[in-house]
């Protein structure tokens, strides 16, 4: 659809939302902030109903699914569909920003003109997206893992992040617990002082040295 208006107007320079935060409904078209808060999703004041915890109870009454984020989605990324999208005309890329804090505003908008970049210097033959980028991407923040949107399905459940409406963080390894009662964790990735481990139960343990 992108590259079928592309060649109808080559004159009208095209954006496209590739990156952040997705609407369970249309963007602009959720009226539910506005009905129950006041608050119109249209002016920029979402109250974001979206990532509330609902109960899923069918016409007979019965509870199907209890206190899940039923219309929670994951955000989007779609910096490994990039070339896809230069190619269909995109000329803008729209990254979320406007809630963020400056460092996931200043990687993000680094990581995509990386790999423009690459793709304009390279072509397709030459373009990957490295993993430890995917994970720098996925450690600024992401709600269970990313999401290509609406692209390539029309909805699906994997795109929805039903069991937190926030960020994950990144999977950094199992643990155990040891006969003295120690929780002893193996990690697969470095950790710094001051990383926030979340452990299985909920519970947290800020680190004071590197590990």
């Amino acid at each position: 659809e992108i590259g079928k208006i592309h060649e109808a107007i080559l004159e009208v320079p095209l954006e496209v939302f590739v990156h952040g935060a997705l609407c369970v409904s249309y963007s602009g078209q959720c009226y539910v902030s506005q009905s129950c808060f006041g608050r119109s999703a249209n002016r920029g004041e979402c109250a974001q109903f979206c990532r509330l915890a609902f109960d899923l109870v069918d016409a007979d009454g019965k509870v199907i699914v209890r206190n899940k984020h039923l219309l929670s989605l994951k955000d989007l990324n779609q910096s490994e569909e990039l070339e896809q999208l230069l190619d269909a005309g995109a000329s803008s890329l729209k990254i979320e920003g406007r809630m963020k804090k400056p460092e996931y505003a200043a990687l993000t908008a680094y990581l995509y003109r990386k790999y423009t970049d690459l793709y304009l210097t390279g072509g397709r033959e030459h373009y990957h997206v490295d993993q430890a980028d995917l994970e720098q991407l996925m450690d600024l923040y992401n709600r269970g893992g990313f999401t290509d949107g609406y692209f390539y399905r029309h909805n699906g459940q994997e795109m929805m992040s039903v069991k937190r409406p926030n960020h994950s963080g990144l999977n950094i390894g199992q643990g155990r617990i040891n006969r003295r009662g120690e929780m002893e964790i193996q990690p697969m990735k470095d950790l710094g002082a001051g990383d926030v481990l979340e452990l299985p139960d909920g519970q947290s343990v800020k680190l004071d040295k590197a590990v």
